[in-house]
């Protein structure tokens, strides 16, 4: 998907501790092939340009329906309304706003526009063995580019690592992974069925590049980060999660580190303002027992905790 000497990015992030060791730059790259229920960057999947309306900062000027081309934003009855049908997410409406309620999510980069602004914090990265973190959405989904922003980093001398669903072909997997320093790699379920239900992909090829991404890592001495979202009452079973540890022992290297992800609802907004339908509307974070009842399963199978 995309193209090689450019790629699109819905957000540049400086600063990060929690993606990789040190201080960390987060590219995120937009396109995800998976649609996860709990996703809390929505606004990731979609490969294209996208429309995010921010309804609370509306002062009705009127120069977004004004100057619409295609009649997509209209008032009714003191209220603007958004007709995504009509919109051709040409982005003038974001360009006319003068308050910041509609901002266009979704940007073409070159490669040397990204470097740059990676560059900017290159002495915080030296000092603090930090460096850039790849992200999304899913970068194997624009896999020309991130191997091509890879080779940047290396050439650059600039500590990279991925955040990845494995969702992908391996053949671009591997290369990303040859230019990778440190690579975080998500399990939801073992169970192909619940996969399906509730990220909308099989799994079959997220597991068949654990594996092969598991034998890679420890060839080339690199270190792998097994993430697992803690969702309540969908992933966060004991019997999912003792499923998950029993594929790693069986499967993988025994040189992974499992890092679970407590469910957060900040993202919960970001649905409303893209106009979609959020399904765990009122879900809570899971309980503090909960996170420890995981811990303790991991733990219990030999594996173990990630911490930064």
């Amino acid at each position: 998907m995309g193209v090689s000497n450019k790629g699109i990015i819905f957000d540049i992030q400086r600063y990060g501790t929690h993606d990789g060791p040190g201080i960390r730059t987060l590219v995120f790259l937009k396109g995800c092939p998976l649609h996860c229920l709990w996703c809390s960057n929505p606004e990731s999947q979609s490969i294209n340009p996208e429309l995010m309306i921010f309804d609370e900062k509306c002062i009705n000027c009127n120069r977004c329906v004004n100057t619409c081309p295609n009649e997509a934003i209209i008032r009714f009855n003191e209220s603007r309304n958004y007709i995504q049908e009509k919109c051709h997410k040409c982005g003038k409406c974001s360009d006319a706003c003068l308050t910041g309620s509609i901002k266009m999510i979704g940007e073409y980069l070159s490669i040397e526009q990204v470097l740059e602004e990676v560059k900017k914090d290159i002495n915080f990265y030296r000092k603090s063995h930090g460096g850039v973190t790849l992200t999304g959405g899913e970068p194997i989904y624009q896999p020309e580019f991130s191997i091509k922003l890879l080779e940047k980093f290396k050439k650059n001398k600039i500590n990279s690592a991925l955040e990845t669903s494995g969702y992908g072909h391996w053949e671009f997997l591997k290369e990303i992974l040859s230019l990778t320093d440190y690579l975080f790699f998500d399990i939801k379920f073992i169970d192909e069925e619940k996969h399906k239900k509730f990220v909308g992909v099989s799994n079959s090829i997220i597991l068949e590049n654990i594996v092969r991404a598991s034998k890679l890592m420890k060839i080339q001495d690199k270190r792998m980060v097994i993430r697992i979202p803690l969702i309540p009452s969908i992933t966060d079973e004991k019997e999912n999660i003792s499923k998950i540890c029993c594929f790693i022992k069986s499967y993988l290297q025994g040189n992974e580190l499992i890092e679970l992800l407590p469910y957060h609802r900040l993202g919960e907004g970001k649905y409303k303002r893209l106009r979609r339908e959020y399904y765990l509307t009122g879900l809570k974070p899971p309980s503090r027992e909960t996170i420890e009842k995981c811990i303790s399963i991991v733990q219990d199978n030999g594996l173990k905790i990630h911490k930064e």
